[in-house]
């Protein structure tokens, strides 16, 4: 009798309740985790767009300002560059080789990941070579899981807001 006694004491273990209740909890704090990654994940994304967006928009206005249009042997009437906005996903970047900016060569264009849009679309904002002036102020609105502007004014200051 004194054996058997000894023998349950050395073998206690957990109830299925205990159990239970422990990996409920693990569960639930992976899943909050998993959640909050995700978040994180999408707002950087959102931020890098932005980055993006304000690093095409500067290097329009650098090279409107030197006069860059080296490489671009075709372009006879140089008139500055031009970002895009073609729809509220994509926007451009061109230079513009006539003085209305009709004839122009496309650079580069992007691509904005899934829900994360760029308003007003469509938009023109044209660098003039030399200045960097622009022919009105605009403002670019990126909507994501935030939404954070860009405004270019008429002397060609960019700002991020």
């Amino acid at each position: 009798m004194v054996k058997s006694r000894l023998s349950l004491k050395l073998f206690r273990s957990f109830t299925l309740i205990e159990l239970l209740v422990v990996f409920s909890l693990i569960s639930l704090f992976i899943g909050l985790g998993l959640a909050y990654y995700n978040d994180y994940n999408q707002r950087q994304k959102f931020n890098q767009e932005y980055e993006r967006l304000y690093d095409v928009l500067f290097l329009a206005y650098k090279k409107s300002v030197s006069g860059d249009n080296s490489g671009y042997t075709s372009c006879s009437n140089f008139n500055g560059y031009r970002v895009s906005t073609v729809t509220n996903t994509q926007y451009q970047l061109r230079i513009c080789c006539s003085s209305n900016c009709s004839s122009n060569s496309l650079l580069n264009s992007y691509n904005l990941p899934n829900n994360i849009t760029i308003a007003p679309a469509p938009i023109n904002i044209t660098f003039k070579p030399l200045t960097g002036h622009t022919e009105n102020s605009y403002t670019l609105t990126l909507s994501g899981p935030i939404t954070k502007s860009i405004t270019v004014n008429q002397i060609g200051k960019i700002t991020k807001q």
